[in-house]
This record gives C-alpha cells, structure tokens and sequence, in this order.
C-alpha cells in the first residue's frame, strides 16, 4: 500500500504541473463478482437440520466510484475511491424455530486510474470523446459471518434452558486489483460531461485474517473479479 501511494504521488505531481484542469466525478454501476471462495463457504457450511435454503448467492450489486484527478489534452490521471457490497444467505423456519447464516461481504477499493481520449467528436455544440482506461489499486475486504439458531416452543420465544446458538466473526484482507474498461464521455459544457463506461477487473486474492486475531484466517477469499458497467457525472475545473 506504501508503495502504491508513492507511485501515486509521483505521477499526479509530474503531471499536474502540466494539467489544465482538475476533474471530479462520481459514477454508479452495476458490478458481477466472482466470489467463488464466499460460494463454497456458504455451501461447506451445512447444519443437521431439514429444509435449508440459499435465499441469496453473493449477487451483482450497485456500486459507487468517487474520483479526483487532472486533465491534459487527451491525457487524464488521478484517484479513484470505490465502495463494492454483496451477501450470501440461506436459513429455514417453521413453528419449531429458526436458522440463519449471513456472510455479508464490503469492498472498499482506493487507486489511481489513468485514460486517453482517443478522438473528439463534435455533435452539434457537445462533445464525445471515447477513451481507454487503466485503473489498479487496493481492495479492503470486510467479511462479516453470522450464524444463529433459536427455538420456540408452543410458537412462543423459548426460555433460556432450551439450546440456542448465534455466532458473530469478522474477517479483513486486502486484494490488488487491476482493471481495463473502455467508455465515452459527453461533454455538455465546459464544465460538465456525461460519462459511461464498461470494463472487467481482475482480482489478486489474498487470505482473510480474523479481525483482532492475525493468527486465525479464513480458509476463503473474497474474489471481486467480474464485469462492470457505469455512468455518472465529470466536473471540471480549470486551473488557468
């Protein structure tokens, strides 16, 4: 992480001194995740009880990107700061009780992206300009398991002499990541664009550690690769 954030830094310095203008965005998307380690943890986790169902299986989800950067001609580089969610579930309930398991995931995602605008097209008074994009960085990973069970008896809640569990672990760990993408921004005035984008990213996995506890780790990962595909909004600010 050190040493990304002192490549960071050398680039962004050596390039702003020649920047025109700063640009701030936001954008929200939709991300695929492979999760393939959450999967098999889900599924690995079976208790002796009938009729246990997968509700849900580490979906695609909304994500939000925030980026800060500069712009020069056709050249553009800066930070990007991301936040990535999604959940596996699966339990059973009836008039005896009930069973959950909750592996809630969160990807917290800061890097440097850099893109080149391949052309400018002028469509009436707008602007398009599609480019080609590079990004790569670090994800902190989050991982939340909850498992619990409780009885009832008579449909009542059950006093405290009859058996119950409900377990709560955490787990952190980071993944490099990196990420091509192509897209499109529509510059509506000088200050303001519409921008779109689609492009894949590549996961670097690493193990999971128990929060609080680096001796104990989790024997899955958690795997971001997938597609994603976003739009949101460029601000830009001149420098001179």
């Amino acid at each position: 992480m050190k040493r990304l954030i002192i490549v960071f830094f050398l680039l962004t310095g050596s390039f702003a001194g020649n920047a025109q203008k700063i640009t701030v965005e936001y954008n929200a998307g939709f991300g695929s995740y492979n999760m393939s380690g959450m999967k098999d943890l889900l599924n690995t986790m079976l208790p002796e009880l009938n009729g246990v169902k997968t509700t849900d299986n580490f979906p695609g989800y909304l994500m939000h990107d925030m980026r800060i950067g500069f712009e020069w001609k056709r050249h553009q580089l800066g930070g990007l700061f991301d936040y990535m969610n999604t959940a596996g579930k699966k339990g059973v309930s009836d008039y005896s009780g009930d069973y959950s398991l909750v592996i809630r995931t969160k990807g917290y995602k800061a890097g440097i992206f850099y893109r080149y605008a391949l052309t400018d097209v002028l469509l009436g008074e707008l602007h398009l300009q599609p480019y080609l994009e590079m990004s790569s960085g670090m994800i902190f990973n989050n991982v939340n398991l909850k498992e619990s069970l409780h009885y009832n008896i008579s449909g009542n809640p059950a006093p405290e002499n009859v058996p119950g569990m409900e377990e709560q672990l955490k787990f952190t760990g980071p993944n490099f990541f990196l990420a091509p993408a192509i897209g499109a921004r529509l510059k509506l005035c000088s200050s303001v664009a519409v921008n779109l984008s689609i492009g894949y990213e590549w996961d670097a996995v690493k193990k999971l550690y128990m929060d609080g506890d680096k001796s104990k780790k989790l024997t899955k990962n958690a795997d971001w690769s997938g597609f994603r595909a976003q739009g949101g909004l460029i601000f830009y600010i001149p420098l001179y």
